[in-house]
């Protein structure tokens, strides 16, 4: 029942009916900790597995400061970092291995990409959780929609204080 729902949320979501940010002003949008656990169920996730063969996947997508998504042609992984990171989604990332596979306590860099040998941000990694493709991309757009309303109410605290401002 829960894959239903969030795959009916996936389909809605990639048609803009409705948005993940409610329709009030004043309330924040779904991050991704809310997403996961809301009434979890056993087949919405897969193993949570120490370790991930490096060949299982392709692509490494920043979500959070707290999550990562190692995405592959046969599953798509997320990671729980073992504490807050800030490396930017525009980093290049690099990933300290001890091993063909890619295990919570390695290590995961952002460099610049103006200057590759400078290591902006320095983060752990976690285990790794086997979600739906869907579940991801729900987690995606949630992301990027959170960010937007940061964003636009940034501006707008900006714009209320220019207001303020000329009024004295």
């Amino acid at each position: 029942m829960r894959r239903y729902r969030l795959q009916l949320l996936v389909a809605i979501l990639a048609l803009g009916a409705i948005p993940v940010v409610s329709a009030a002003k004043d309330e924040e949008p779904l991050d991704v900790e809310t997403i996961l656990l809301e009434n979890p169920s056993p087949e919405d996730y897969g193993e949570i597995s120490p370790c991930l063969y490096s060949r299982k996947y392709d692509h490494v997508e920043i979500l959070d400061e707290r999550h990562m998504l190692f995405e592959g042609r046969r599953g798509v992984w997320l990671n729980r970092l073992r504490g807050r990171c800030s490396i930017r989604g525009d980093a290049i990332l690099v990933i300290e291995r001890h091993s063909s596979s890619v295990c919570g306590a390695d290590r995961v860099s952002g460099r610049d990409r103006g200057f590759p040998s400078m290591i902006r941000a320095s983060c752990i990694l976690g285990d790794f959780q086997e979600i739906d493709p869907q579940q991801a991309l729900a987690l995606k757009e949630s992301v990027k929609l959170a960010k937007q309303t940061r964003r636009k109410r940034a501006k707008e605290r900006k714009r209320e204080a220019k207001r303020q401002q000329e009024a004295s």
